[in-house]
């Protein structure tokens, strides 16, 4: 018990003296992060990628389409009226942290070119997407 006291001890000494020399231009713990001062997340989640890719063609008409943001969103902001389908499609939306899945219900149309739009999705600090964001790829014969 006494060992583990003196251990502990010495861990946050050493975190202490890190982020003293961190703080006056010495050298830094990549593990101590900076301070928030306070400040509120106002920055918008942004789309970073997209399955299938923009203008994909012979796609699976049984595919998934996942989207990929910036960072965690809030999935009670991704609905199917904030993930939309060209021609109504629909299907199950699940998130999970930062990446957005919808499954197609009833599956795609074949040959068909597919638009998605995106809008109205938030991240967990309330802030909404800047724009929709949409994108086309199509369905294989």
């Amino acid at each position: 018990m006494e060992s583990q006291r003196i251990t502990v001890g010495r861990r946050v000494a050493a975190l202490a003296l890190l982020a003293a020399l961190a703080g006056c231009g010495g050298m830094a713990d990549p593990y101590l992060t900076a301070p928030n001062n306070g400040g509120a997340d106002t920055t918008r989640p942004t789309i970073i990628g997209t399955l299938p890719a923009p203008n994909a063609s012979s796609v699976s008409t049984g595919s998934m389409i996942i989207v990929t943001f910036s960072e965690t969103v809030d999935s009670a902001s991704v609905t199917n009226a904030a993930f939309s389908l060209s021609g109504g499609a629909t299907g199950t939306i699940s998130v999970s942290g930062a990446s957005a899945q919808l499954v197609p219900y009833p599956a795609l149309p074949a040959n068909t070119t597919i638009t998605v739009t995106v809008s109205g999705v938030k991240d967990l600090a309330g802030n909404t997407m800047a724009a929709p964001y949409s994108w086309s790829f199509t369905t294989a014969p």
